[in-house]
């Protein structure tokens, strides 16, 4: 009986960094057996013979000189009692003197197994056909000769020497015409290399325009910014002068309506000062105006009218002397046009920022009166 467990103690798994090689990279096949053949021994190890002998074939079908995936093949049979199969695995793996181990085992097997198989039965068997055999194989002969000589009939040479003859021609044809059709597709392969090459070309030189173009792009929209700006700039300088022709014309408001448009125009040195001057001589004149103009519409009852003109004095500023009787005229203007929510809002603005004023007491009745 064999002991299978002591003879899978003497086998260990094989590194791949102990392999001698005469290259300095190992090969892709062999390091694939190697990997299959160390998880076939981990396999039977486990007792899972079945996957083990299917890893083992294929490591023998990538390498067949792989003596030890035969040895361990064999063992794989012995585990199944599969005599025959292991005899020849370990055949395999003895081959060239090799694995003495193999050879061991193929002497116990032959001594305890083999004697009664079918393998043995085979070969008496064979002997005793063999003299059988020799006696056909002279009749055999016997008829080899007359049938030589029947062959050498002229006519049978005459057409014989004809098939030779076509058959080589037609290899010949075949082959020329091989030649010319791997010559026709190395040229049209080149030829296809060219294509491709001058496309490359190409695209390069495509992409180093539209490079090209995108700076000029890029260089021609900062300049055309630069000149919007400076278009504006002096577009807002001439606003400017067209203040100055209103102010010397009398007519504050309108002018003071385009200084205001401009009050968050970001003017430079001398120009911000000439905005200055303008706004201080212009909208003080104006905010005095449109509180006279507002006033008089209010009691002259044009209160959606003076409402307009009030509400300008508020968007000159909120610091002028007639502040609290703007507010008020506002406030009542309001009310009249039936509009007491922004009525209140107006007298409560009056009562916050002026408590001690006059109009802050005519604010809170009139604020009584609307609830």
């Amino acid at each position: 009986m064999f002991d299978i467990e002591r003879e899978l103690s003497r086998i260990n798994q094989i590194e791949l960094n102990s392999i001698d090689s005469d290259v300095d990279i190992i090969p892709d096949v062999v390091k694939s057996s190697i990997i299959l053949y160390n998880k076939a021994l981990a396999n039977i190890k486990s007792k899972s013979e079945d996957i083990a002998v299917i890893e083992l074939k294929k490591a023998i079908s990538l390498r067949t000189d792989f003596h030890e995936a035969y040895y361990l093949l064999g063992i794989c049979y012995l585990y199944r009692k599969d005599f025959e199969k292991a005899l020849d695995a370990f055949e395999n793996a003895a081959a060239g003197g090799k694995d003495i181990n193999a050879k061991r085992l193929i002497d116990e097997i032959n001594e305890n197994y083999i004697k009664n198989d079918s393998r043995a039965k085979a070969k008496q068997s064979q002997v005793g056909v063999s003299s059988e055999k020799s006696k056909n194989i002279k009749e055999n002969e016997k008829y080899s000769k007359n049938k030589f000589k029947i062959s050498l009939n002229p006519a049978y040479v005459k057409y014989i020497s004809l098939a030779i003859a076509f058959v080589l021609i037609l290899v010949l044809v075949i082959v020329v015409s091989g030649k010319s059709q791997k010559a026709k597709y190395t040229m049209s392969l080149q030829e296809e290399h060219t294509k491709i090459e001058a496309l490359k070309n190409s695209l390069a030189e495509s992409n180093d325009k539209y490079k090209k173009l995108e700076n000029e792009h890029q260089t021609i929209k900062a300049k055309n910014e630069l000149l919007e700006k400076e278009n504006d700039y002096f577009k807002s300088i001439g606003k400017l002068s067209e203040i100055e022709g209103l102010e010397a014309l009398g007519r504050f408001q309108e002018a003071a309506d385009k200084l205001v448009l401009l009050k968050d125009f970001k003017f430079k040195n001398a120009d911000k000062t000439r905005y200055t001057n303008i706004y201080n001589r212009v909208v003080p004149k104006a905010a005095l105006a449109a509180y006279n103009e507002g006033y008089s519409l209010s009691y002259s009852n044009k209160y959606n009218e003076a409402i307009e003109k009030l509400n300008k004095v508020r968007m000159y500023g909120n610091s002028w002397a007639f502040m609290e009787s703007t507010l008020y005229r506002l406030g009542i203007s309001y009310k009249n046009t039936n509009n007491n929510k922004k009525a209140i809002e107006v007298f409560n603005i009056i009562i916050k920022n002026y408590p001690n004023s006059s109009f802050s007491s005519y604010a809170k009745a009139r604020i009584a009166e609307i609830s």
